[in-house]
């Protein structure tokens, strides 16, 4: 037996594994005051102003970090553990954006470092670490940064004999950019083997509203084409999706779910709208662009037998009618509606199709459960949806997302699920059997190299 067939036994036997966690996210506060503290000359301003923004409060981080008892404050500032909105979110992670130099490979050696350390003493023996890289890095940064991190991974996999495994997924960007840091990567990992051994899969994240699925099917097409022809350098495709919608309807949310399962993603980051209890929408009012809506009628008109044998009451007639009447207007117009009972009801119809579609697709579904209820627009926690992502036994992982800012590790992420006792089955076996199959290397078939 190999030391890695070893190390992989070994990871099935603990079964945490972290499916969908950002690597910067996993910086606690107490990391980052140890940078804050370091840095006498930190431009604050940036920072400041778009927390302001966010919160309406104003800060002086300066002489927050400025003596040892204001660490209290400065957790206060960083940790998001109560129900926010997706800027507010960000504007508290701006503060990893503000200390963290990207730019200076020592600085990134040290955090990867202690994230390794930490997590392993968590009990984690696997973890897909996502990064997003800033659209200003120069190509031979954009190297130095990715080969830096892949080194640590590699080294500390080493060190602990594979019982630790950190894998790298490299965060595109959802504009145009996404494709030119594509296309370094895979230029990287033909030149450098610890870059391409340790690089499982790219990632798509951040805002996701204003990037619809259909803008990137043709890079989806260039990832898996490319997968074919370099087998021993193939990238499973994560896709951050209907985690944040509130530029339009619960319908065309789920849509975008269904689109980026069949257009190719082989794991699903959230896709809270596919999942969650649609009565939380009962009386409320949507709003999302004349583009959008002919999307959705697209949509419906090709899927139509389908969602009417789901018992969603379409019409050809009447969706051919109102898509000429939407063609004379705008596309950016925006219209309004409300989610009355019967639209309700026909939206867990959709639901349960388009989970039968991720289902057939084998497609796996990343669930981070404090995340969700944390950014992720759930009033009620029983509403979560993976209730209903394990009733239909469609596939799925638990990830912490961002656990540093989140305050919160992988194992509180299962404890919840238990606390909450709605789930009969024995889920924990099945999750951690679906940890196992759906890992990056082994949806693009690259756990047998080496």
């Amino acid at each position: 037996m190999t030391m890695k067939e070893r190390a992989m036994g070994k990871m099935k036997e603990r079964g945490l594994y972290d499916m969908h966690v950002h690597l910067y996210g996993c910086l606690t506060a107490e990391m980052l005051w140890r940078l804050a503290r370091k840095k006498e000359n930190m431009d604050w301003n940036w920072f400041e102003s778009e927390f302001e923004k966010a919160f309406s409060q104003k800060i002086e981080m300066k002489e927050i970090v400025s003596t040892q008892e204001n660490f209290l404050e400065f957790c206060s500032i960083f940790y998001c553990k109560e129900t926010v909105t997706f800027p507010q979110f960000q504007a508290k992670f701006n503060l990893i954006i503000a200390l963290c130099d990207i730019t200076d490979l020592e600085e990134i050696t040290l955090i990867v470092r202690w994230i390794c350390e930490d997590q392993h003493k968590q009990g984690i023996s696997y973890a897909e670490y996502r990064m997003l890289l800033p659209t200003w890095v120069k190509q031979s940064q954009f190297d130095q940064i990715i080969e830096t991190i892949c080194t640590q991974f590699l080294m500390y996999e080493q060190q602990t004999q594979g019982e630790f495994q950190g894998r790298f997924s490299l965060s595109l960007p959802r504009n145009e950019y996404g494709e030119i840091h594509y296309q370094w990567l895979q230029t990287l990992m033909k030149h450098q083997p610890t870059v391409s051994q340790m690089t499982t899969s790219v990632d798509f994240c951040f805002f996701e509203e204003g990037f619809p699925p259909k803008g990137k099917r043709t890079l989806f097409n260039k990832i898996r084409s490319h997968n074919q022809r370099f087998p021993q350098q193939a990238l499973a495709i994560l896709y951050h999706v209907g985690e944040s919608f509130a530029d339009k309807t619960l319908e065309s949310a789920i849509r975008w779910i269904h689109e980026s399962a069949t257009w190719g993603a082989h794991r699903l980051g959230h896709a809270i709208a596919l999942g969650i209890e649609p009565n939380e929408y009962l009386g409320k009012e949507a709003q999302e662009t004349v583009e959008e809506r002919l999307d959705q009628i697209e949509y419906d008109l090709h899927w139509l037998e389908l969602l009417k044998k789901e018992g969603i009451p379409l019409s050809r007639k009447l969706l051919l009618e109102e898509k000429e009447q939407l063609l004379r207007l705008p596309t950016t117009q925006t219209l309004s509606t409300v989610y009355h009972r019967q639209r309700i009801e026909e939206i867990r119809k959709r639901q349960e199709f388009v989970m039968k579609q991720v289902k057939e697709l084998d497609v796996c579904i990343e669930s981070c459960p404090t995340s969700n209820l944390r950014i992720g627009m759930i009033s009620d926690p029983l509403h979560h949806p993976i209730y209903r992502f394990l009733k239909t036994e469609v596939p799925l992982v638990i990830g912490s997302d961002d656990p540093g800012i989140f305050d919160t590790r992988l194992s509180d992420e299962f404890q919840w699920i238990a606390k909450t006792k709605r789930v009969e089955m024995e889920w924990e076996e099945i999750i951690k059997n679906n940890t196992y199959r759906y890992r990056s290397e082994s949806l693009v078939n690259r756990s047998k190299e080496n």
